[in-house]
């Protein structure tokens, strides 16, 4: 029995320190602390196939994932989310126009927000909004914390990361001047966010369509 409390002791100070900083529900940490004891004795008896450390490792990514749900179901209910959420809606109706479309040789003018790849051909994908990172944090973050917006905008499914869990995304396009292929810099990913509307197609006084 004292083995048993030990070890159940010794997983919960682990998980609190470890996976869970400031723990929503002590018991959530409890029942994956019995659980983790219980895995440990039965795979050093040899009942299990897993050795003892797979099955630890095992738990605690089951533990973690589950303390990173609670904690966005916990952040999207307090703090400023609603208010981020509605601000970034407006702000998306109202200058969805202001968005070009990458494939075509046209130069952004001071008033555009970025690209948009918009997939009409199949209805169960979702626009891409490339938003440039300047006008991200002029419109988006005018009123909130820079942090606070993106890290509500993620949560929320509209803001995206990179493979490399960056915020920003590096987009492709067409060069104004000679139509080939070329970079056209870094931006913000937001997708489902912004309502249907019509690609910016009209030829800004700087540039000049191929």
């Amino acid at each position: 029995m004292k083995t048993v409390s030990t070890l159940y002791d010794k997983y919960l100070g682990n998980l609190l320190v470890h996976s869970w900083r400031d723990p929503q529900n002590p018991q959530l940490a409890q029942i994956f602390a019995a659980a983790m004891t219980g895995v440990s004795l039965v795979a050093r008896a040899g009942a299990i196939e897993l050795s003892l450390d797979e099955a630890q490792k095992r738990l605690q990514q089951i533990f973690s994932h589950w303390c990173d749900y609670e904690r966005k179901m916990a952040r999207l209910q307090q703090g400023n989310t609603e208010e981020i959420r509605n601000f970034s809606i407006m702000i998306m109706q109202k200058n969805s126009h202001l968005l070009l479309d990458p494939n075509k040789s046209i130069t952004p003018d001071d008033g555009v927000m970025g690209y948009v790849k918009r997939n009409n051909s199949y209805s169960y994908k979702v626009g891409e909004y490339y938003i440039f990172p300047s006008v991200f944090r002029e419109k988006f973050c005018t009123i909130f914390d820079e942090e606070e917006v993106k890290e509500v905008l993620h949560e929320l499914g509209w803001l995206a990361k990179d493979s490399d869990n960056r915020w920003q995304f590096l987009l492709y396009g067409r060069d104004p001047k000679t139509g080939k292929r070329k970079r056209l810099g870094r931006f913000y990913k937001m997708t489902d966010i912004a309502p249907p509307g019509t690609v910016q197609e009209r030829l800004p006084k700087s540039g000049t369509t191929k």
